[in-house]
């Protein structure tokens, strides 16, 4: 709620004991927390359009960007590219600067290290965040990337568990507002992960910058592998694939259907 609006109409909810302006109240942090969810989506899907291809640390701003979900999307991107993200609302002047990481990158101590160059910063190694001057992003973009070239292809490597086996006959709507329940997801309350073996693989097809992404059709459900489009010689149309997966919402053009976000296929 604190994100887009005055978070205090939570705390009116929670003391009413007024039946009507409890009902008033949840009607409108429904509408606000819908908001927040279509900002988050179509920032995602902007800030993903700008991620760069061979860099050890994703770093997007923007005009657009509400301040207030940056924090949202940058978990979004950290989780998916597995690399450490900054995500910077542009304003006039100033920048709001949000970034989240992985263990073997320390988020605040890199801030920390821009000394000068940020004008506040607060935050603990797994989440952190800045404001600064907008004419000192360049060097701090620099100076990130530059700390952030140490990590090694094992530190970028996702550690892929999952929570449970699933067939793709068990996964629908019903089951994805179950799951919505435990957001938000973030460090500490990971994204749900499952596992389905022996999956038929429709059709498949890179897509992206340099296809470094991929695309599959499997039965009852489209898939996207992001940072895995190298597979795409070793895969064959009607084949059976083990796959590691989360399962996300797909909006575009007011139509929303399910999607899995593949984390990692076994061949």
């Amino acid at each position: 709620m604190g994100r887009l609006a005055d978070s205090v109409d939570a705390l009116r909810l929670l003391c009413t004991t007024d039946p009507k302006r409890a009902q008033a109240l949840t009607v409108k942090l429904n509408e606000v927390n819908q908001l927040r969810q279509d900002q988050t989506i179509t920032m995602f899907a902007d800030a993903r359009q700008k991620v760069g291809a061979n860099r050890n640390l994703v770093f997007v701003q923007s005009q657009n960007y509400n301040e207030g979900l940056v924090g949202l999307v940058a978990g979004r991107l950290a989780e998916e590219f597995h690399r450490p993200a900054v995500v910077v609302a542009l304003g006039p002047h100033h920048a709001k600067a949000s970034m989240r990481s992985i263990k073997s990158f320390d988020a605040i101590k890199a801030i920390r290290d821009l000394g000068d160059l940020v004008m506040e910063r607060g935050g603990h190694p797994m989440a952190a965040g800045f404001t600064a001057d907008a004419k000192n992003l360049p060097k701090i973009k620099k100076q990130l990337e530059a700390a952030a070239a140490r990590l090694t292809d094992e530190d970028l490597q996702p550690e892929t568990g999952y929570d449970c086996d699933l067939e793709l006959k068990q996964i629908n709507w019903e089951l994805f507002k179950e799951l919505e329940r435990f957001a938000p997801f973030g460090f500490g309350n990971p994204v749900p992960l499952f596992y389905t073996k022996s999956v038929k693989l429709l059709s498949f097809y890179p897509v992206g910058a340099e296809n470094r992404h991929l695309k599959l059709k499997l039965p009852g459900f489209a898939g996207i592998a992001f940072g895995q489009g190298d597979l795409a010689e070793k895969l064959e149309p009607g084949q059976l694939i083990d796959i590691i997966y989360s399962i996300e919402q797909n909006s575009w053009n007011n139509h929303s259907n399910l999607e899995l976000k593949i984390k990692e296929i076994s061949l």
